[in-house]
């Protein structure tokens, strides 16, 4: 279920849901990879979720943490503090709703710090919030695709189908453990 097209999450969030927060970036990938890789991704995935019995996938945060990519034309980075204040009110007003399970499903490298301090805060205040990176879950359920930023395995993901159903898999055995 999406938080965006719910008109109340009152009754949804008396079920203490799981609440899914896609995690990206927008920022260059070669001449071969789209600006919005890092946040697309992480948002298909979340799309095939999203049908699982008390989850609801938030909308998709599309900027990161990337100043080392400034000087690749598109590239929009908030920075980690920018990051953590949005992940951070995006998550505590949940919690003031109520909702206290959350996995942020991340697309970029570079977003992990701020992640984990957001995710720390969530721990203290009685909540529990997973920090899920897309492409360790695909190499770890095939090591043919362990690899980095703008190489085969990001490029290949947007035109392949195999490696969609195996994040895709991984995310939903995710969601059954928390």
């Amino acid at each position: 279920m999406y938080l965006a097209k719910m008109t109340t999450a009152q009754e949804a969030f008396e079920k203490d849901p799981i609440i899914v927060i896609p995690v990206g970036s927008t920022e260059q990938h070669g001449t071969q990879g789209a600006l919005g890789t890092d946040f697309m991704v992480p948002s298909y995935l979340a799309d095939h979720v999203e049908d699982v019995d008390n989850v609801i996938v938030a909308p998709t945060v599309p900027y990161g943490v990337c100043p080392y990519h400034l000087s690749f034309e598109g590239s929009i980075n908030i920075g980690y503090e920018g990051l953590y204040m949005v992940l951070h009110g995006i998550m505590d007003s949940l919690m003031q709703h109520g909702a206290k399970r959350f996995v942020v499903l991340n697309g970029h490298g570079g977003n992990t710090p701020s992640i984990d301090r957001a995710a720390l805060e969530v721990y203290h205040k009685g909540g529990v919030c997973a920090s899920v990176d897309w492409w360790s879950l695909v190499a770890q359920l095939d090591k043919k695709f362990d690899g980095g930023h703008g190489d085969v395995l990001e490029t290949s993901l947007l035109r392949n189908q195999y490696i969609w159903n195996l994040a895709s898999l991984s995310m939903h055995r995710i969601l059954l453990r928390i």
